[in-house]
């Protein structure tokens, strides 16, 4: 495990604020995903990754709560409906998305921890749709496109909303993994700033990223590649 107590000139500041924000407040959170990943491999965050990923429990803290306090902290909200995610953004760093963890028992009586995002179906119409009414800025590839149709807006988003009872735009894809993954969780110290990690971040990240997950890949796609991903029915 890193334990790099140097400078923290080399951390994202968005990332020291969002975690000194957590830890004065008492939170239990848990860095995840690439995040940990970067964390327990390199020491610091993943350079071409651009999202800072964080995650705590549904259960035990809202999405209005977290939005309250790191809005307060200088963070704002980048808007849209991604499902159990708030995706955040402050200048001089890298956007900051929170993730809220569900529990739950499957069939099998094993308890499984996951969450889950709202993911555009693959067509063209449908992904147009999404992002012509999402308040989130868009970038991608269809970004002319998905302008030119943000302009229907006030036509299209009653349309997107009968559609999104039947789930016809959209799925809800994430990770899940064993509960007991996330039982128990220690903080680790990268560049001065306490991190909470999980203990067993060895198998969680050989879970979403393969038994070589210790050798970086910059071209990575978690839908695809990784065996913990799982589609909520």
């Amino acid at each position: 495990m890193p334990n790099k107590s140097n400078s923290k000139k080399n951390l994202d500041p968005n990332f020291q604020l969002a975690i000194s924000t957590f830890n004065s407040f008492n939170i239990n959170y848990w860095v995840c995903h690439g995040s940990l990943l970067g964390l327990v491999r390199d020491g610091n965050l993943i350079p071409w990754d651009m999202d800072i990923d964080i995650a705590v429990f549904k259960s035990e803290i809202s999405i209005e709560e977290i939005r309250a306090i790191l809005t307060n902290a200088g963070f704002q909200d980048r808007g849209g409906d991604h499902g159990n995610s708030l995706h955040l953004k402050r200048e001089g760093g890298k956007f900051v998305d929170i993730n809220f963890y569900e529990v739950s028992t499957l069939d099998n009586n094993k308890i499984e921890a996951a969450v889950y995002w709202k993911i555009s179906k693959n067509f063209f119409l449908w992904k147009l749709i999404n992002h012509a009414c999402d308040t989130q800025e868009y970038n991608g590839k269809h970004k002319v496109a998905s302008n030119i149709i943000k302009k229907f807006r006030f036509l299209l988003y009653p349309f997107k909303l009968f559609l999104d009872i039947w789930k016809i735009t959209y799925s809800q894809k994430g990770y899940a993994m064993p509960s007991e993954y996330l039982e128990n969780f220690e903080f680790i110290t990268i560049s001065n700033l306490k991190c909470r990690v999980p203990k067993r971040y060895e198998e969680i990240c050989e879970s979403l990223y393969g038994q070589d997950w210790k050798i970086p890949k910059q071209q990575y796609n978690w839908m695809t590649d990784s065996l913990s991903t799982k589609e909520k029915i």
